[in-house]
């Protein structure tokens, strides 16, 4: 398994853990092996996956508009620009969000390589 693929999991272990407060919440993977028919609509409240993945379910199939998402978030941000492929990904990801969706970044370590990619895709990061 890659790590991306299982750092979703785990995200998605944690988020299900903290949605039993708020049942109405329904969480939805985009990670290998989750399929989709066709046509399919994704109305989830939260997506959690891995770049590939949720490019291809947004662009390719149009399960969801990346222009709906309100906050993204780029966990592992150090992993994630360090793999060029999944750097890529998320600047294409974040190139179709909406102007107003909030970014967000966590990253063990904020190296100069993060400090530059948060700067290139956010506005005045903080």
């Amino acid at each position: 398994m890659s790590p991306t693929y299982e750092l979703a999991l785990q995200t998605g272990e944690v988020a299900s853990r903290m949605s039993q407060f708020a049942p109405e919440l329904t969480i939805r993977y985009a990670v290998r092996g989750e399929e989709l028919a066709r046509g399919s609509k994704i109305s989830d409240h939260i997506i959690i996956g891995t770049p590939g993945k949720v490019l291809d379910w947004s662009l390719k199939f149009r399960f969801f508009d990346l222009k709906q998402i309100r906050v993204f978030v780029l966990d592992e941000a150090d992993v994630m620009i360090a793999t060029q492929g999944h750097q890529d990904q998320s600047i294409r990801i974040h190139k179709n969000l909406s102007p107003q969706c909030q970014m967000m970044l966590f990253s063990a370590t904020y190296d100069i390589n993060v400090m530059n990619f948060a700067e290139n895709i956010i506005k005045d990061p903080v």
